[in-house]
């Protein structure tokens, strides 16, 4: 009987052991459960419980400046002489500065060249796009004709077929031109819709204190939110949320790399636009920046959580709305066909959280930087060249141009002297076409003679302030024109590319 107790007692010992034992197990695997099947609605539609990723830090009652927006009398004025500037179509014969739209069909030896065809192409006649051959050919034609032009160096128009003949069968579909009307009380209530010109002005300061108070007010925001994704911790991120972001994040980088003719050499790409450090792989860089991109998703989405922000029908609806009348779609349908419905609630409840942040934020308005400093100081007898050279053009190897005479700097390979008076911005140019554009390049920037002794025209600086596809959008074409020396990347994202 002694006996029987004793075993009696021992089983009591274990079973506590056995109890505590599948308790901690049965905890463990309810927070693994938790990880793996989240059971929140929110958690549910992203397929993981973010929670678990990301520790929030503060992001309510952040403090941050905001630039007032001022209108000056030339923006306006630039904004209704463009709104006089008429696209006509050409009657009669092509002549020299007219625009031509062209299907080109390239061949060599019989055989179809990729590279030199286009489809729907622009060209100004006399800029000499695909060779003084086709301009020549072009001149006195019509809109509907076709023309066969021998080109005798195909160099002229891609440095990789420099010494090969090429022949171009060119479809002219289209020939038009600009026309500036003069701006008078009758031309605005004819066209324009104002009953004076008086009117009209006020209307256009009215849009652009709007529209530039808008994108003031957007560049805080973006601020806020770096605020809160710096303040936060990752603590990992899903697998899924990787491959998904990785794939996305390198095919846009790709893209970005084509328009800018360097998708052949990425590490060069990432170096020029992305920081990337010569000494670092690029399995390395990419790794780092994908997981800046997922700690960004993340951070949204654990705010959103937190705040049950949400986005509902009806915001749904007027933001693609606004994004239909933005992009200039047709329907809402065709704009989610190319985006996706989930990709497009995804842009739109980061904007939900930006609201929030900004509403929640001590927000500080304050005047605008003075834009007159730099030039002052470009012009300034005291400025120094050599700190300009030293902080600026360090890794610049053009060749000693002819134009560059500066006494001071006569042995010296890699100095240029930039001529300040000479800025294009593009926000003076954003509604204008391809060609346009050119045009104004053509006209705005000097000829000089290059290191060869040749007369070209060269952009010194292109100036990014940050990263939008509308910034990148076209710049291959401004490059083959007009080559860009040096390009200075401020690094900052923006919210059409989301980097």
């Amino acid at each position: 009987m002694e006996e029987t107790k004793k075993k009696f007692k021992a089983t009591m010992l274990i079973y506590p052991a056995v109890i505590i034992l599948a308790i901690g197990g049965l905890v463990a695997a309810i927070l693994y459960s938790k990880k793996l099947h989240p059971n929140s609605a929110y958690d549910k539609k992203l397929g993981y419980n973010v929670d678990e990723y990301i520790t929030l830090g503060q992001y309510k009652g952040l403090s941050v400046e905001q630039e007032i927006y001022i209108v000056t009398d030339e923006d306006i004025e630039y904004e209704m002489e463009d709104a006089a500037t008429e696209e006509v179509e050409v009657e009669g014969e092509i002549k020299e500065g007219d625009f031509v739209n062209v299907d080109i069909t390239a061949t060599s030896d019989g055989e179809v060249l990729d590279d030199l065809s286009n489809e729907d192409y622009d060209i100004c006649v006399g800029d000499g796009d695909f060779g003084e051959e086709l301009d020549e050919k072009l001149v006195g034609q019509k809109a509907g004709n076709a023309v066969d032009v021998e080109v005798a160096n195909a160099g002229d128009i891609d440095e990789n077929y420099e010494g090969q003949k090429v022949s171009l069968y060119v479809v002219i579909n289209s020939a038009t031109n600009y026309v500036e009307h003069e701006l008078t009380d009758e031309y605005v209530k004819e066209n324009l819709g104002y009953d004076t010109l008086d009117e009209y002005r006020a209307s256009v300061k009215e849009d652009l204190e709007k529209e530039g108070t808008e994108d003031n007010a957007y560049a805080m925001k973006e601020e806020l939110y770096q605020m809160a994704v710096d303040n936060a911790t990752m603590n990992g991120y899903p697998d899924e949320l990787y491959a998904e972001v990785s794939e996305d994040a390198y095919a846009q980088l790709y893209d970005e790399a084509e328009e800018w003719g360097m998708s052949d050499d990425m590490d060069g790409f990432f170096e020029s636009f992305y920081e990337k450090d010569e000494d670092q792989s690029t399995d390395e860089f990419l790794e780092e920046y994908y997981e800046e991109m997922i700690k960004s998703e993340l951070v949204m989405h654990a705010i959103a959580k937190a705040e049950k922000l949400e986005v509902t029908d009806e915001i749904y609806n007027e933001k693609v709305k606004e994004y239909v009348e933005d992009y200039e779609y047709d329907s809402a349908e065709e704009f989610e066909e190319d985006y996706g419905k989930d990709e497009i609630e995804k842009a739109i409840l980061s904007d939900v959280v930006y609201d929030f942040l900004a509403d929640n934020a001590e927000i500080k308005m304050v005047e605008p930087s003075d834009d007159e400093e730099d030039e002052e100081y470009y012009d300034d007898e005291e400025y120094d060249d050599e700190e300009y050279d030293d902080e600026y053009l360090e890794d610049y190897d053009d060749g000693d141009y002819e134009d560059a005479d500066d006494e001071d700097h006569e042995d010296d390979e890699d100095y240029e002297e930039v001529d300040y008076d000479n800025l294009i911005e593009d926000d003076e140019h954003k509604n204008r076409n391809k060609v346009a554009v050119l045009n104004l390049f053509s006209e705005a920037i000097p000829w000089r003679n290059n290191e060869d002794g040749e007369s070209e025209q060269w952009i010194d600086i292109f100036v990014n302030s940050h990263r939008d596809t509308d910034h990148l959008r076209g710049l291959k074409d401004v490059n083959d024109n007009f080559p860009i020396h040096s390009i200075w990347d401020s690094g900052q994202s923006s919210e059409s590319t989301g980097d």
